[in-house]
């Protein structure tokens, strides 16, 4: 994660950004180091810079961020098919679970996906769903799927996407909650399609 720090602390104008961080102390690309206690804003992005979180923001924000914008129209549903589904829980082992709350007590979740087959797998897409009778409508901020691009860059996933065998990967900052699942849609090298999936915990 990338993290920008609005400066000046007690009335920011421009962010800048940080070369390194812990709980305690931020130390910004000029070595200046910062109190955690005394930032006023912040914002943290992922890797392919999109806004992951951040407090009382001002603009411009920093060149090529961007935020994830709600699609126009209506979500997309569908039927989420049994034999992949099923090929799925000998490919992909799936955990979804409360992990922490963030500084206005809103629980952030861990998600987090385990090859645990003999070959390299991939995710092709993924998104939450919410149950419609016997169908599952999309239930995410962009009312769309999640990319490719977008599991590597917010799972820390390798940079070709292929995730190899016993390997396990996180994203340890999934606001998704709710009733409902999500969904991982991926392939093997053989080109074999499976679904994994987790129940969110309500």
């Amino acid at each position: 994660m990338t993290v920008y720090v609005g400066m000046p602390l007690k009335s920011p104008r421009i962010w800048m950004k940080a070369a390194s961080y812990n709980r305690h102390t931020l130390y910004l690309e000029d070595n200046t180091p910062v109190s955690a206690k005394e930032v006023h804003s912040y914002l943290v992005v992922y890797p392919n810079k999109e806004v992951l979180n951040g407090v009382n923001l001002f603009a411009p924000l920093p060149a090529g961020i961007t935020f994830l914008e709600p699609a126009a129209g209506s979500k997309e549903s569908l039927m989420l098919d049994s034999a992949e589904m099923k090929f799925g829980r000998i490919v992909i082992q799936v955990q979804h679970k409360n992990f922490r709350r963030d500084a206005e007590g809103k629980m952030i979740y861990s998600t987090k996906i385990k090859n645990i087959s003999q070959g390299r797998i991939r995710i092709t897409c993924f998104a939450g769903f919410r149950p419609a009778g016997n169908k599952y409508v999309l239930n995410t901020v962009t009312g769309k799927f999640f990319s490719a691009d977008q599991f590597i860059a917010w799972y820390d996933a390798p940079k070709d996407g292929w995730i190899a065998a016993g390997q396990e990967v996180a994203d340890d900052n999934n606001y998704g909650g709710g009733s409902g699942l999500w969904a991982f849609f991926g392939e093997t090298e053989t080109r074999e399609t499976f679904i994994g999936v987790a129940e969110l915990p309500g």
